[in-house]
C-alpha cells in the first residue's frame, strides 16, 4: 500500500468576486452556507465588522490565499502462488 500526501500552505487563489454572493454558498450540499455559519458564530457587531472588511477586499480585487491538501491512496492485492 502506498499513500502520497501533499499539503500546500498559503496557495494563491482568485479574488473574492462578490461577498454577498459568497455568503450564500455552501461548500458541501450537506453543510450550511457560509452566511448561516457566520450568523450562528458571530455577534451582530462582529458580523458587521467582517462584512465591512470582506466587502472592501472584494471591491479592491485583493487575491486570496488558501491551504490545500490532497491524498492519493494506492493499493495492490498481493500476488499468490498457486
Amino acid at each position: 500500500m502506498e499513500l502520497d500526501y501533499r499539503a500546500q500552505i498559503d496557495v494563491p487563489a482568485d479574488p473574492i468576486g462578490d461577498w454577498e454572493e459568497l455568503k450564500r454558498v455552501a461548500p458541501n450540499p450537506l453543510v450550511p452556507t457560509y452566511g448561516e455559519v457566520i450568523a450562528a458564530a458571530l455577534s451582530d457587531d462582529e458580523r458587521g465588522r467582517l462584512d465591512t472588511y470582506m466587502t472592501a477586499l472584494a471591491a479592491a480585487g485583493t487575491p486570496t490565499r488558501r491551504t490545500m491538501a490532497t491524498a492519493f491512496l494506492r493499493a495492490r492485492r498481493p500476488h499468490r502462488n498457486r
